[in-house]
């Protein structure tokens, strides 16, 4: 019974979903990964080169330099236009987090030091460990103490990306989450109109939870679903609203 009171409300969402299209408006899907480059970065590549989808990467600096291996995929990343590289600080708080905000100033330091070892030309940050919004005026963050650090960056110039929906993992990579799950999220999402900035929806997902299969066969799904949905479009960070092309070097 239970079973099928829970078909029948998914019936429902989806009928009204198909039925408000109509006036809808095209909502875009920013796909954002952190923490790479690593090993795992490789199957990234592989599924965007594949499908042709836009993906704005937010890199260690850390990594990109810890071996010859992580090195050559930042190269590929930065020869191919479908790949952005944003700044998501040199150290990743080593793990620290709550030392890593009580310090404003290391942090700060922190990306600037990341901004100069990836050579980066623009100015987007997302801060480890936290969801934080700095954007033409606008903020918004989950934990108060990332703030201070936020607000002097954003004070320098540089626009700090959060997330509206993760593609959460555990630590073999596996997800419980599937293609149909992200595509349920993303629809109540552009429905309630509950992201950042109305039908713009910034996905998070990490690099390590493409080592495992099962959530590779997912992406690839979403991936493909997403581009048949002719109401859903990607697009790299660089194009998200309130984003100033001019906030460069």
């Amino acid at each position: 019974m239970k079973a099928l009171i829970l078909l029948l409300a998914l019936f429902s969402f989806t009928s009204i979903y198909a039925q408000s299209k109509d006036n809808a408006q095209v909502v875009t899907i920013y796909l954002t990964f952190d923490d790479g480059p690593m090993k795992a970065s490789s199957h990234l590549l592989e599924a965007i080169e594949k499908d042709s989808v836009p993906v704005t990467v937010f890199l260690v600096g850390r990594r990109a330099s810890a071996n010859a291996e992580n090195s050559f995929i930042l190269e590929r990343y930065r020869s191919n236009s479908l790949f952005e590289i944003a700044n998501h600080s040199f150290s990743h708080a080593n793990g620290k987090y709550k030392s890593y905000y009580s310090h404003p100033q290391t942090v700060i330091d922190d990306i600037l030091y990341n901004e100069d070892c990836l050579s980066l030309f623009n100015k987007m940050v997302r801060l480890p460990g936290r969801n934080v919004w700095r954007l033409n005026g606008r903020k918004r963050h989950d934990l108060a103490d990332a703030a201070p650090a936020a607000d002097s960056l954003a004070a320098k110039g540089y626009t700090i990306f959060g997330w509206d929906m993760e593609w959460c993992y555990d630590t073999s990579g596996k997800s419980n989450y599937t293609a149909s799950h992200m595509m349920e999220q993303v629809r109540y999402i552009a429905r309630y109109g509950n992201s950042f900035v109305k039908d713009h929806i910034v996905i998070l997902c990490h690099d390590p939870m493409l080592l495992n299969a099962a959530t590779r066969k997912e992406f690839k799904l979403f991936l493909a679903q997403v581009k048949a949905d002719p109401y859903l479009q990607f697009a790299l960070l660089s194009g998200y609203p309130g984003y100033s092309l001019l906030a460069r070097h």
